[in-house]
């Protein structure tokens, strides 16, 4: 065919001859599969209606001349019947039941598909390709020499039907299967790119603050195996959603970030991180009374939580720690000048009379706290109330501990070192701070990235920060960002249940897998297992707000993003060229 431009297109038609019955919704959408393909192919169907009693009526007949052509072959005795015969009778029998059971209408349908370009060597292999998918799927498709005009004609929408042999009898669902939920839409329609999905690329965009403003959780995990991206995507949520007027909060216990204030040039002056070490300057900056200043109740409670975990304190030490915080809110209330710490605490613990009986455990207690003062990480918990508090007043705040000793997953929490006790008793002054950080600029979308999350899930302040953001997500206009290895990072089912943007990485563990799969509520299926064990760096399983899970390939796009949010001592320019390495 000559163009007007005076291009020349070769063209050539296919047409469906036969669709089998167990090729069904969903996942098997087959009309969209050209789309899937992206062969830029055009598919024609002519469509006639039989109404119900009609169809009933036309199948009777049909099946009627069937068993009468069986009976006379039987009766001849010279011939078997042929199976073709037997298919067909048992073919049209499922039919009529299925109409029956649906009350539904009988379809004549013709199905061509129309293949063009410009050179016809490349149209051949664009023939190659069609065939071969529809064959996979145990379809019939022709490609008639002598009827390619008639076939041409039909593409035609007012024609209507050309060749008689190429029309199908089909159910309404038969037909519906081909294209109901056929999408590749992921994410939001108006929001920040984030990446690709589907063999046309379709773009991605992604604005978690949309979940609140629809009553529901913003929260996220990123879970998968390392190296395949999840802190990079991570970052760049957060980074995106900073960008448009949030705020972010990331809790970086591996010290990844300390570039970000000098080298990612959008946020600029934006960005404050804060380094904590066993440096003396440090000291008491995680001290609870200085974490909740103004809040003495939470400050206290918190208090119990970090020397409970750490010391493992019995019910009589528990129990004069109880009365000497007591005593520190009524010192509180008689002077609003006081400002309580870690070291009134172990006053107050030494003030007990001598004939009292809990004197001896509290005094251990006071003694125990101020040798561990001095001891590692442990000092930053104790302080003298002068200190400063941490500030929570830029866009983008960064926090970070030099030194933090985090157990792997595996460890039981009674097998914890000495170090991975302190750092427990770190990350659950840290929950803290993150709660109060979720209470800030209420008219602001609020974003946590919490990096090894798994951590949190396994103290008991951690899985109350959870459980508590997930459930007033909506109400605190925020999301947490729970960044880990395995779905069993998050402690109990109702929280999994709250979460509503679910990325899956690659795993090689099929046990993992099946987990994941659980999580996204998709069927534990040998093809949905090999997705998630076969997912490139970069692509995850992605399920948005209204449930649609699909691969996702996230794309930074810009080189100086990539160089950044890369956590791997890798080429960056490379990656941002397409190699495959690990960021």
């Amino acid at each position: 065919m000559e163009h007007s431009s005076g291009e020349v297109s070769y063209q050539t038609f296919l047409a469906l001859t036969h669709i089998p019955d167990a090729v069904s919704f969903p996942d098997c959408e087959w009309i969209y599969y050209m789309q899937k393909l992206n062969e830029q192919a055009e598919v024609c169907i002519h469509i006639r209606n039989h109404e119900h009693r009609e169809a009933l009526k036309l199948l009777g007949n049909q099946r009627k001349k069937i068993g009468s052509n069986i009976d006379n072959i039987e009766e001849t005795n010279k011939h078997e019947v042929p199976i073709d015969l037997w298919d067909n009778k048992a073919a049209l029998e499922a039919l009529e039941q299925e109409l029956k059971a649906g009350k539904f209408p009988l379809m004549d349908v013709a199905i061509t598909i129309c293949l063009a370009d410009k050179n016809p060597e490349a149209l051949e292999n664009k023939v190659l390709r069609v065939r071969q998918r529809y064959e996979d799927l145990n379809c019939t498709i022709e490609r008639p020499l002598t009827d390619q005009l008639a076939l041409f004609m039909h593409s035609f929408p007012a024609v209507g039907f050309t060749v008689a042999d190429f029309i199908m009898k089909l159910p309404p669902p038969a037909l519906a299967a081909g294209m109901i939920g056929a999408t590749h839409q992921l994410g939001d329609d108006v929001a920040s790119f984030i990446g690709t999905t589907g063999e046309g690329y379709k773009p991605v965009h992604l604005n978690m603050a949309l979940a609140c403003i629809h009553n529901m959780s913003a929260c996220a995990t990123f879970y998968g195996d390392l190296g395949y991206g999840k802190s990079f995507n991570a970052n760049l949520l957060l980074y995106l959603h900073v960008l448009n007027g949030g705020y972010g909060l990331i809790i970086d216990p591996k010290g990844e970030r300390s570039h970000w204030p000098e080298q990612l040039e959008a946020l600029k002056g934006f960005i404050t991180v804060t380094t904590l070490s066993n440096d003396p300057k440090y000291k008491g900056m995680l001290d609870p009374f200085n974490v909740f200043r103004g809040n003495l109740t939470d400050a206290c409670s918190l208090v119990v939580n970090v020397l409970t975990d750490k010391l493992k304190l019995d019910s009589d030490t528990q129990t004069a720690l109880l009365e000497a915080l007591e005593q520190i809110k009524k010192a509180v209330a008689e002077d609003e000048t006081v400002r309580p710490s870690m070291h009134m605490v172990m006053d107050y613990l030494n003030r007990f009379p001598e004939d009292d009986d809990l004197r001896k455990p509290a005094s251990n207690l006071a003694r125990r706290i101020r040798l561990l003062q001095n001891s590692g990480l442990f000092h930053l918990l104790v302080g003298n109330g002068t200190e400063e508090s941490l500030a929570l007043d830029n866009r983008l705040n960064i926090l970070q501990i030099q030194n933090l000793k985090l157990p792997s997953p595996e460890t039981k929490k009674e097998d914890y070192t000495d170090e991975e006790t302190t750092s427990a008793a770190l990350m659950t002054v840290i929950s803290a701070f993150c709660q109060k950080f979720v209470q800030s600029y209420p008219h602001n979308f609020k974003m946590i990235l919490m990096d090894e999350s798994w951590f949190m899930g396994k103290t008991a302040e951690g899985q109350k920060l959870i459980s508590y953001i997930a459930r007033t997500s909506r109400s605190l206009y925020c999301s947490l960002i729970l960044n880990g290895h395995s779905v069993n990072d998050l402690p109990t089912e109702e929280l999994k249940n709250t979460i509503t943007y679910k990325f899956c990485f690659h795993t090689s563990s099929r046990e993992e897998a099946r987990r994941m799969l659980d999580y996204l509520k998709l069927e534990k299926t040998e093809d949905n297992i090999s997705i998630l064990l076969n997912l490139k760096n970069r692509q995850c399983l992605f399920q948005d707000r209204n449930g649609r899970t699909g691969i996702l390939t996230f794309d930074a796009v810009f080189a100086d993003l990539i160089d950044v949010f890369s956590t791997t001592p890798t080429d960056a320019s490379a990656i941002a060229q397409g190699e495959e390495e690990e960021v």
